[in-house]
């Protein structure tokens, strides 16, 4: 990650096309970065151990009444949000460091963040529900500076920012918006997209990119420039999973409800060139009417294999290359949480609305364990969190409002 963050700080710092203000800007590299999804490839990967053998619950803490947040670790603390607003967890205890409520306004009513954290070079950066993006100082929560972006409209999407080269990257009503780390000044601005992303922004050396609405096409931002490009011939539809990138290829998922057609999970990759290539491999799975369904949930990308989960409870392995299934996986409720891989010890990591976590051997997809990690409510408990692994534990966030350590 080093390596890209340095190569994104040169090409900032021979830019002046992508400056929405005339002031002169100065780029830096990110010395130290934690973020959703292990990087800014959002691959899902992190090369750690994690917990093949479960012993049980470490710590628990109430944060609120439901954790949609994706817990990030830094430097010994864990950042997460929850409806009532942000807040800093010792990892090895579960304490409370610090919290900042995000209210409406200025009302005694909270707004929450349903954002996960990018934390870099001692700095919180995060969306909240209340249209800011946030700079927060790790130790304490005191707040630098927070913004609203010139092309929200007011809408801002929650999702987690990208912080490199000394700027925050959110992405806005049509198009992504840079602020400068020390001062939330906006310095960077895309040319204005067709339609909106619909997902978390992934980022490499030389292009930003994500999904959109009709899925015919993935929207790519050049990062030295701020130019719109396009990979067509894409048909993941209805697109909420932010795409990952390894090797130089983006891996999507779709909801794919397409018409009055079945609606079924459906996984795609490309290549990513200049020129934006047409997609090489596109796969619609012709599975029985009861593994059909949307999919909601993010590509998980390891060893040559991608690990998605679906609303009809299914969680696939598929082949990297081919995109043929290897593997099934069936829990009892929705899988709309993005798996985590430890890539020292192969296990896999997701949640269920049936209430639990879920370990499987990444090679076999055969259980290892599960855990029951929220209370159901009606008919399902509604888990998006996360998992994020790291030295034997696992931190997730829960539909009744904790976040729960798993050893």
């Amino acid at each position: 990650m080093s390596k890209i963050l340095v190569l994104l700080a040169m090409l900032f710092a021979s830019t002046a096309a992508v400056q929405a203000e005339d002031d002169v800007f100065e780029a830096k590299a990110v010395e130290s970065l934690r973020c959703w999804r292990f990087g800014l490839s959002r691959t899902g990967a992190i090369d750690t151990t994690g917990v093949p053998d479960k012993t049980g619950e470490k710590w628990r803490t109430k944060v609120g009444d439901t954790v949609l947040s994706s817990p990030v670790l830094y430097d010994g603390i864990i950042y997460v949000g929850s409806n009532k607003g942000f807040f800093a967890l010792n990892v090895d205890t579960g304490e409370e460091v610090w919290n900042l409520p995000i209210l409406k306004g200025t009302s005694k009513e909270y707004s929450g963040v349903v954002s996960s954290a990018c934390v870099a070079d001692g700095f919180v950066y995060f969306v909240g529900c209340d249209g800011h993006i946030y700079s927060v100082n790790a130790k304490d929560g005191t707040v630098k500076w927070k913004v609203i972006p010139k092309k929200s409209n007011g809408k801002l999407v929650g999702f987690s920012p990208a912080v490199a080269y000394g700027l925050v990257f959110s992405v806005a009503a049509k198009g992504v918006s840079g602020f400068d780390m020390e001062t939330g000044k906006e310095v960077y601005s895309s040319i204005k997209m067709y339609t909106p992303l619909t997902a978390g922004l992934t980022m490499n050396a030389e292009y930003m990119f994500g999904l959109n609405p009709s899925g015919d096409y993935v929207p790519i931002i050049s990062v030295e420039t701020g130019l719109f490009l396009r990979m067509s011939n894409i048909t993941l539809s209805f697109c909420r999973a932010t795409p990952a990138l390894v090797d130089g290829k983006f891996y999507g998922a779709s909801v794919a409800l397409i018409g009055t057609n079945p609606r079924f999970p459906a996984v795609a990759w490309g290549e990513l060139k200049k020129d934006g290539t047409s997609l090489l491999k596109y796969i619609e799975p012709h599975l029985p009417a009861k593994e059909r369904a949307m999919s909601y949930a993010s590509p998980t990308v390891w060893d040559g294999k991608v690990f998605l989960g679906c609303d009809s409870g299914y969680f696939y392995t598929y082949d990297a290359e081919t995109l043929d299934i290897i593997s099934t996986f069936k829990a009892d409720g929705l899988i709309r949480s993005s798996a985590s891989v430890s890539k020292q010890d192969g296990m896999v990591y997701f949640t269920s609305y049936d209430g639990n976590m879920y370990a499987l051997d990444s090679k076999t997809g055969v259980k290892k364990w599960d855990h029951k990690i929220s209370p159901l409510t009606k008919k399902w408990s509604e888990i998006n969190s996360c998992p994020w692994v790291e030295d034997g534990v696992i931190y997730i966030g829960t539909s009744d409002g904790h976040v729960v350590a798993v050893h």
